[in-house]
C-alpha cells in the first residue's frame, strides 16, 4: 500500500491516529490525538528524550516546534478533499513559558487556504552542529523527506551550543522566538548547522543559522532566533 493510499485510508476510516503513525517522526515524538468537541487535538505524549534543559526540567523547543508544525499538518490533511503532503514554507514559534515535563497538546486552525499556499495559525574558529541521519527522523515517508521539526531542533539547538560556547559562564539561553525558513526538502542524509550571533546585548541575543547537507553553498533551511540570555547569581535572581 502507497503512502497516498494508507493517508486515504486513515481518513475513510475516521482514524487519525492511523494517520499520525504513517509518519515515523510523529511515532518518535509520542504523537497520539484525535478529535475533541469536534477540533483535531495532538498530543505530545511526554518521555525523557523530549527534555532539552535537564535542570528544571522543560521540554526542548525543537520538540514544542514540532509538535505544532505536525499539528498545522494534521489539521489540513485531516480537513482536505484531496490527500497530498503539505510542504512547510516558514514556521515562526514563539515560545510564551518552559514546557514542564508532561504530556502537551496542540491544534492548528486554517486561517487562510488558497489554491497553492495556507496560512495556519497555532496556540552552528566555527561550531559545527551534525544531525545524524536515522530512519525516525523522516517526515514524508513517500520522498522520503525529514520533518520539518527536526530541521527546526537542529537549527535550534545549533544556536543555543553557539551561544554557549561562546559565553563567559553556562547558563541556557532560553528561547523568546524562532522563524524557520525552509528552502527545500531534506534529504535522509547527515545534516549540518552553524550559527552566526548577529547580536549579544546584556538580556539578549539574536542569531541567524543555517542547515545544509552534501553542499554547503546550498542550504536547506535558515533561522533567525532571539534569545533570553539568563545571567548566573544573585543579581539575576533579583531582576
Amino acid at each position: 500500500m502507497t503512502l497516498v493510499e494508507r493517508l486515504t485510508d486513515a481518513k475513510q476510516r475516521g482514524d487519525y491516529q492511523a494517520l499520525l503513525d504513517i509518519i515515523p517522526y510523529a511515532r518518535f515524538l509520542g504523537l497520539t490525538g484525535g478529535m475533541v468537541e469536534n477540533e483535531l487535538v495532538t498530543t505530545m505524549r511526554f518521555g525523557d528524550h523530549l527534555i532539552g534543559n535537564p535542570s528544571l526540567p522543560a521540554l526542548h523547543g525543537g520538540t514544542l516546534g514540532a509538535l505544532l508544525e505536525s499539528a498545522a499538518i494534521f489539521e489540513l490533511l485531516w480537513r482536505a478533499e484531496t490527500i497530498v503532503l503539505p510542504k512547510t514554507i516558514t514556521l515562526t514559534v514563539d515560545y510564551l513559558r518552559s514546557g514542564a515535563a508532561i504530556d502537551t497538546h496542540a491544534r492548528g486552525i486554517v486561517t487562510r487556504q488558497g489554491r497553492r499556499i495556507t496560512d495556519v495559525r497555532m496556540e552552528g574558529d566555527e561550531l559545527i552542529t551534525t544531525m545524524k541521519y536515522s530512519e525516525h527522523l523522516i517526515g514524508n515517508p513517500a520522498l522520503p523527506a525529514l520533518h520539518g521539526g527536526t530541521l527546526g531542533a537542529l537549527l535550534e539547538s545549533s544556536a543555543i551550543f553557539e551561544l554557549l560556547w561562546r559565553a563567559e559562564t553556562i547558563v541556557l539561553p532560553k528561547t523568546i522566538t524562532i522563524t524557520v525558513d525552509y528552502l527545500r526538502s531534506g534529504a535522509p542524509v547527515d545534516t549540518h548547522a552553524r550559527s552566526t550571533v548577529t547580536r549579544h546585548g546584556r538580556r539578549v541575543a539574536n542569531v541567524r543559522v543555517e542547515a545544509w547537507q552534501t553542499d554547503r553553498a546550498v542550504p536547506v533551511a535558515t533561522a533567525h532566533a532571539i534569545f533570553l540570555v539568563m545571567r548566573e547569581g544573585p543579581a539575576a535572581a533579583a531582576s
